[in-house]
């Protein structure tokens, strides 16, 4: 009866208003039914609190970086069925912080893929924390082909590519040997930096290679430490993602970060106030989309 009466609630002239089915589904999170995850390339920075997961979507395609923190794995698992994911084509961590591989051994179980890459690690280095226990054997149990980063590979995406930038030297700070990626489309360019701060982004400067994006999401959740003014310089971002919890302990992002993005004249977005952020792009053109209950 309930069906019913949603699917037949235009032409029934009820004295009250009712949720389309295309409502519901955007508010269940099944956000397929837009028409911007629908484009040829759709990146999704889904809003996992205090944390980072970024789904890149093509049309035949997709790969997944990061998988946010512990207790989060169930709700990235859901968030991709939304989106009618049955497979990935690449999974990347960009470093072993809890707030990034957390839910990734739910995904890896959840989800066949074909090949999950991340930093190196040297041996001193090497996490001792359970979560990345967990991640190496759910790798080992699911026999999933894993290699190490190098800057300048490039994986094929349907027609997007995505290519690693850093990172370039060796440290023993985990954030600066996050892994980077710059994706293309066409015209259409997002930088994602995991959470590299102002050492990693030198170094990228320093590469020579090609760092300018229409869309970067915020290094380390939008520290002060982060997206330093010669790194956006470089980058010239029109659009700035920071993926942060709400009333996060760490008071990200922070005031310095935000008054950097503002210099550079970039629209910022914030997965504590926009909830889920979709951006799609057509190789020409990119649109932007997110929870609008989240912001309110």
């Amino acid at each position: 009866m309930f069906s019913f009466v949603i699917t037949y609630s235009p032409s029934l002239n009820l004295p009250f208003e009712l949720p389309s089915w295309s409502d519901i589904f955007v508010q269940a999170g099944l956000t397929d039914n837009s028409t911007i995850s629908r484009s040829p390339i759709s990146v999704h920075f889904i809003d996992v609190g205090q944390g980072d997961c970024i789904l890149i979507k093509t049309l035949h395609a997709s790969a997944l970086v990061d998988a946010g923190d512990r207790g989060k794995g169930e709700a990235v698992v859901q968030y991709l069925r939304n989106q009618n994911i049955e497979k990935l084509d690449y999974v990347f961590i960009t470093h072993p912080d809890s707030d990034h591989i957390g839910g990734m051994p739910e995904v890896l179980e959840n989800f066949k893929v074909s090949k999950f890459i991340m930093p190196a690690i040297k041996k001193e280095n090497m996490p001792t924390t359970k979560i990345f226990e967990k991640l190496l054997n759910t790798i080992r149990n699911k026999q999933i082909d894993a290699e190490t980063a190098v800057p300048q590979d490039v994986f094929n995406l349907g027609d997007a590519t995505l290519t690693v930038l850093a990172p370039i030297s060796s440290t023993s700070k985990l954030n600066n040997m996050s892994i980077v990626l710059r994706v293309v489309m066409g015209k259409n360019s997002f930088l994602l930096t995991g959470d590299a701060e102002i050492e990693e982004e030198m170094d990228m400067i320093k590469s020579g290679y090609p760092l300018q994006s229409d869309v970067l999401k915020a290094g380390h959740h939008g520290s002060k430490n982060s997206s330093g003014k010669d790194f956006l310089r470089a980058v010239r971002p029109k659009t700035v993602i920071v993926s942060c919890g709400r009333d996060n302990s760490y008071g990200h992002p922070s005031t310095e970060a935000l008054e950097r993005f503002s210099q550079v004249g970039a629209e910022v977005f914030r997965t504590d106030r926009h909830g889920s952020i979709v951006i799609g792009s057509d190789g020409e053109n990119i649109s932007i989309d997110y929870d609008n209950n989240k912001s309110k």
